[in-house]
This record gives structure tokens, sequence and C-alpha cells, in this order.
């Protein structure tokens, strides 16, 4: 399985890369929304882990972009818990709070197990 990360923060990028890689993914990781929704679009990922966050195209920009060039990839919002409904009403699958741990990461993971893959 095959993971997009979006995050402005090399840290954070960083650190999912390696959670992934615990949990037995590959990852590539972008630095802006931008930069993911041209990725996301062009395919070869199962899901995708956007930080909400970012300058210029924000995550919620960049899911709405993604649903709107007819993506169905799983989608997983990386950020606080106040930011859920906005984040699904953008077209997120799921959310992953900040600070998460492996195991949280998994649970998503096992969550979205059933539809990562859809991509159209």
């Amino acid at each position: 399985m095959k993971a997009l990360i979006a995050d402005d923060d090399s840290d954070n990028r960083e650190i999912l890369v390696r959670m992934l890689a615990h949990a037995g993914w590959e990852a590539d990781a972008v630095g802006g929304g931008g930069e993911a929704v041209v990725r996301v679009l062009s395919g070869g990922y199962d899901i995708a882990l956007l930080d909400l966050a970012m300058p210029g195209v924000d995550g919620f920009e960049a899911a709405r972009r993604i649903r709107a060039g007819g993506s169905r990839i799983a989608l997983v919002a990386v950020s606080g818990a106040e930011a859920e409904e906005r984040a699904r009403e953008s077209g997120f699958d799921r959310c992953l709070e900040k600070p998460y741990t492996l195991e949280d990461l998994r649970g998503v993971l096992r969550d979205i197990a059933g539809t990562a893959g859809r991509e159209t």
C-alpha cells in the first residue's frame, strides 16, 4: 500500500513517513497542498494524509480539488479535533488528531482499509 503525505512542516512529514513504514506502508511526502493535488490526481496512491493548516493551498482546499478531480482516494485530515466537521464537509474520510501515536495511525489505516485503493 502506498500513501502520500502533505505537510508544510518537514519534521511532521518525516514522523508520518516513519510511522507509515513501521505500519508496513510505503510513503511519499510533499510540502504543500497544491503539489498533493497534482500527485494524487496522477494516481498511484491508496491514501493521502493532508495537514489542514498549510500556507497557500491548505488541506481543506486540496481535498475539495481532489474530489472535484474525480478521485475517490481515501483522504485523512491531519489536525486537531475542532476541524473534524469542516474536514468531512471538504471531502475527507477520516481525521487523525494531533498529537497522534502509532496506534492512532494504525486505527485510521484499519478503519479505511475497506476504502483504500478506491481511486478512480
